[in-house]
């Protein structure tokens, strides 16, 4: 099984969606970590422990020797925050993918070899998982486009075309 390790805007986008029960009916070991968790509003980090209470969602906290390591990455590294930093040192420990809509964060990710996807790899795996129909997909992903303008538009277009026709 996949392991990803989820970024804040991922998580505020599909609570958004209310898609969050969704995410975790995917084949993944999904993760986030404790500076995610603080920067969600007090209802959006309800849902993220209540999720970590039926063991859904692992909520990684740094030890010290980790914050120290993850402090070096984010002092090297302007562009980046803490909390980005953070689920940057992560998934790399784990070997896993960091799930992220953050353009800065996905290119540093990216230059040092990390798998790095989106929410819109996770639309298409609830396509491929069967786990949302079509239809509900399209609907949904009209829903992101008008709370997220940072996504790519013409692939949110391309499928919101595809899925509407079933």
């Amino acid at each position: 099984m996949k392991i990803v390790v989820s970024d804040t805007n991922i998580l505020i986008d599909l609570i958004d969606l209310e898609l969050l029960d969704v995410f975790f009916e995917l084949p993944l070991e999904i993760t986030t970590t404790d500076l995610v968790i603080y920067e969600l509003d007090e209802i959006k980090q309800a849902k993220i422990f209540a999720a970590a209470l039926h063991d859904k969602i692992e909520i990684l906290e740094s030890t010290e020797w980790q914050l120290n390591k993850v402090r070096k990455i984010y002092d090297e590294n302007s562009g980046i925050s803490l909390t980005d930093s953070q689920v940057f040192y992560f998934a790399i420990e784990k070997r896993a993918i960091l799930l992220s809509g953050d353009g800065n964060l996905r290119r540093f990710a990216k230059k040092r070899g990390l798998e790095v996807r989106g929410i819109i790899w996770v639309f298409d795996l609830l396509e491929k998982n069967k786990i949302l129909s079509p239809r509900i997909l399209s609907e949904k992903m009209k829903d992101l486009l008008e709370i997220n303008n940072r996504l790519p538009q013409e692939e949110c277009r391309k499928r919101i075309q595809k899925w509407k026709k079933f």
